[in-house]
């Protein structure tokens, strides 16, 4: 992964597809002479040269060389500009290099030279199928990684190759990630700041600083910029920066660190800014790769002051609250410092349950939990806003039980045991798993808290309390199917018989509310359908009402669902005669057999992946046609089930069908043959010498 990988990658996905590749490592020259030799002087460039072919030329490591980098970009150019324009247009080229490190002036060249079609991209972040990929290649599950990320939020720190790396090492070594999220991020953080290239590291050409040095400088970077509102930092001239940017040259000088002065040079800056921490924002301007970095850095400078307390105090707090675009920079602080953490939690917190941090002591924890029961307890606490649930699951801790229970008794406020229920559902804590059952079953308790509650079991209980949720089934106040939704996820398919949960599957009480109910409708029935249901599922299907075209179904997916598992099990007998009757029902009524979502069409004819199926399920289908016209639309149904394939198949059911069928089959073939295929035709004409049905057909 990185920039070599991609310049790699380019030359293989090139050479594949013909094209004329030379691709060098700048960072293995040490002169021009060198260079000269290895690329203007080379067999494939003075092949190129004299042809008429595409050439792309791909350079990387422009930021590694022994050669200081504008010097090289200069000699590069000078080169270029000496070939023909013909040859320009016939060369492709692509250079690799640090965002920090990229010569602007080497652009405006390049841009003189080749115009508009000159572009500079950055790499993003590593994604979610990166990491997947990563964890397979080292030999650990992908999933459990992935939780394991989540759980540690650490999002932040697998983007990266560096720290990714980092992480994947530690779970190799301990099943784990480590559970101290500051020690976690202080090292991720600090292997960003490393040069982790050897030629880099090797290099003649010396860095102003070590790899402390660029970690202190960038705390000092994140708290100006954090504290200031500025997100990027411009290297350009002081009088040209942007409005909003920091100008490189305004942050030198004589700084205050870890109580004590340093000088800070523009040299040691750059090189700061060359790290991991920061990526290009554009010409001129870097920013951190990624709003964490500067926020955990920004509260490390401030905690390694004096009096950290005051100082938050001077610059995180007006009017008694937080300033919001501080709030995650404090939560940091707070878990770097008790002071702090100990008048966020008297005063707003908040604050310590939105965003990502983990605080590190259990006690902190528990204090946390109280205050957060206590504010909700005098509904002060927006405790259903989406970043203070989110992060509810980082308040688990082993007293966490005894302390939740006494806030789910009716002597506190809704908003108290409302809290309280999503913080037991967040942290799984199963001791409560009765408790919960008890406010679910309640029809005396208000109907949220017994949705929290139900949905709670669903989550963290075991089979047995799940299996407690029946009543819900066919509750008296359950007016939006909430209650009903989560009893069905908990419920299917261990404590249900299929026709026990197709008796209870009725229409959504509201059309137009997408819930609980309707997600497992949608979503979890359909997954967890076995071979065994599918008769009785498709029974229930049959005694759906048709619903007129356009109108409103909300089963229509689930019915949709049923259907493909149908015709993936059309070969058992049982399921073939009910698929076939849905199938005629379907064609009556010129509806797609398989549904006709227009966001998640089929990408293919089901039909048409097997030949043996398709035509057993139209032998079950044609006994029960009543009229021609219901086999005109059978022949014409989407997707289409009778195909040109099939004509001859067709004339020899025709020949073998009883008198009273052969109209039947007479019409599908009617429809499906191919006029334009002479085969076809001289078939039809033999068999209407034979069939009598088949030529007066033909010419109805």
């Amino acid at each position: 992964m990185g920039k070599s990988h991609e310049l790699r990658r380019a030359e293989e996905i090139l050479t594949t597809q013909g094209h004329k590749v030379l691709r060098l490592d700048l960072g293995e020259y040490g002169n021009e002479s060198e260079l000269e030799r290895d690329l203007f002087g080379s067999e494939t460039f003075n092949q190129w040269l004299a042809g008429n072919q595409q050439l792309s030329l791909l350079l990387d490591s422009l930021d590694e060389g022994r050669m200081v980098i504008q010097r090289l970009a200069e000699w590069l150019v000078r080169k270029l500009r000496r070939l023909k324009r013909d040859h320009l247009d016939r060369l492709s080229l692509a250079i690799a290099c640090r965002t920090a490190a990229w010569p602007q002036s080497f652009e405006q060249d390049l841009k003189e030279i080749w115009g508009d079609s000159v572009n500079c991209y950055a790499l993003a972040p590593l994604c979610r199928k990166d990491v997947q990929a990563a964890a397979e290649a080292n030999d650990i599950p992908p999933k459990t990684f992935l939780d394991a990320i989540h759980h540690s939020a650490t999002v932040p720190l697998a983007i990266k190759p560096v720290t990714l790396e980092m992480l994947l090492r530690h779970f190799q070594q301990h099943g784990a990630l480590p559970a101290d999220q500051l020690e976690l991020y202080r090292k991720g953080l600090l292997a960003l700041c490393e040069e982790t290239n050897d030629r880099r590291r090797d290099s003649t050409i010396a860095r102003a600083t070590d790899a402390q040095h660029r970690y202190a400088i960038a705390r000092y970077l994140a708290a100006v910029m954090v504290l200031s509102n500025n997100p990027a930092i411009w290297t350009g001239s002081i009088a040209s920066a942007p409005e909003g940017t920091l100008p490189l040259g305004i942050l030198s000088g004589e700084v205050s660190m870890d109580n004590r002065m340093w000088r800070i040079t523009e040299a040691m800056l750059y090189d700061t800014l060359n790290t991991g921490l920061f990526s290009a924002r554009g010409n001129r301007l870097v920013s951190w790769a990624h709003r964490t970095y500067a926020e955990f850095l920004a509260a490390e400078y401030i905690a390694g002051s004096r009096d950290p307390l005051t100082l938050f105090k001077q610059l995180f707090v007006h009017d008694g609250h937080i300033v919001p675009q501080l709030e995650e920079t404090a939560a940091w602080l707070a878990a770097m410092t008790r002071d702090v953490f100990d008048w966020i939690l008297e005063h707003d917190p908040a604050v310590l349950l939105r965003g990502s941090v983990i605080f590190p002591h259990p006690s902190q924890k528990e204090n946390l939990v109280d205050r957060a029961l206590a504010f909700a307890d005098r509904n002060e606490l927006n405790w259903r806003s989406l970043e203070v649930r989110r992060g509810l699951s980082r308040l688990e801790h082993s007293n966490l039980a005894p302390q939740l229970r006494p806030y789910l008794s009716h002597e506190h406020a809704s908003s108290a045991r409302g809290l309280a229920i999503e913080i037991a559902e967040a942290c799984r804590t199963k001791d409560l798993q009765n408790d919960l059952l008890s406010i679910a079953l309640d029809i005396s308790e208000e109907t949220f808290l017994r949705k929290l509650a139900a949905r709670a079991v669903r989550e963290i209980a075991d089979n047995e309390t799940k299996a407690e949720l029946k009543p819900l089934l066919d509750d008296p106040n359950d007016e939006d199917d909430e209650l009903r939704g989560f009893a069905l996820q908990a419920l299917w398919p261990d404590h249900l018989t299929a026709n026990e949960l197709f008796e209870h599957l009725t229409a959504p009480k509201r059309s137009s509310f997408f819930g609980a109910y309707q997600f497992f409708l949608n979503c979890v029935l359909p997954e967890r359908l076995r071979l065994e249901d599918l008769p009785i599922a498709l029974e229930w299907v049959q005694q759906l009402p048709d619903y007129p075209r356009g109108s409103e179904n909300r089963f229509e997916k689930l019915v949709d669902r049923i259907a493909l598992l149908a015709w993936e099990e059309s070969e058992n007998p049982e399921v073939r005669i009910r698929f076939a009757n849905h199938v005629l029902r379907k064609a009556k009524t010129y509806s797609n057999i398989f549904g006709n979502d227009p966001f998640n069409p089929l990408p293919y004819n089901p039909f048409e992946q097997d030949q043996h199926k398709r035509r057993m399920l139209v032998r079950e289908i044609l006994p029960h046609v009543q009229s021609d016209n219901d086999a005109t639309r059978l022949a014409w149904c989407e997707p289409r089930l009778v195909l040109a394939q099939d004509v001859e198949w067709l004339l020899a059911q025709l020949a073998q069908s009883p008198e009273d069928q052969k109209s039947k089959w007479a019409r599908l073939i009617r429809y499906t043959f191919n006029h334009n295929d002479p085969a076809h035709v001289d078939a039809i004409l033999d068999a209407c010498q034979k069939e009598p049905i088949l030529a007066q057909t033909r010419s109805s």
